[in-house]
């Protein structure tokens, strides 16, 4: 037994598992960079993109500058968020952006908010 009360074997198996769970966060990470650069190609202003799965939500939107502040994005079941109405962002005017939201069920991965 080592010191922290798991065997040898244990350890192992626990260090494996890790290992492959960061490479299967690394290959989920790699996909949805591939989705959103596909879609932020071919969504057009206020469209939204919405992948719902037993492992996955995530939510692509395009959006206007503009009608940024005091916006509500809704997510998947009652969850929102609210962009307060004091937002202000550095960029030229009619321009757009994308917002991602993206959550994980069983698997840690990293998301990001693109404004």
């Amino acid at each position: 037994m080592e010191s922290n009360g798991l065997s040898i074997e244990q350890s192992q198996n626990l260090y494996y598992q890790k290992q492959s769970a960061n490479q299967i966060n690394t290959l989920v990470q790699q996909i949805n960079s591939l989705i959103v650069a596909s879609l932020n190609i071919h969504l057009n202003l206020e469209q939204n993109y919405t992948l719902n799965t037993s492992q996955t939500f995530m939510t692509l939107q395009t959006i206007s500058t503009e009608s940024l502040g005091d916006r509500l994005v809704q997510l998947v079941g009652n969850a929102q968020f609210q962009i307060p109405s004091n937002f202000t962002l550095s960029t030229t005017t009619n321009s757009s952006i994308s917002l991602r939201v993206c959550f994980s069920f069983f698997i840690k991965f990293h998301c990001e908010y693109f404004f």
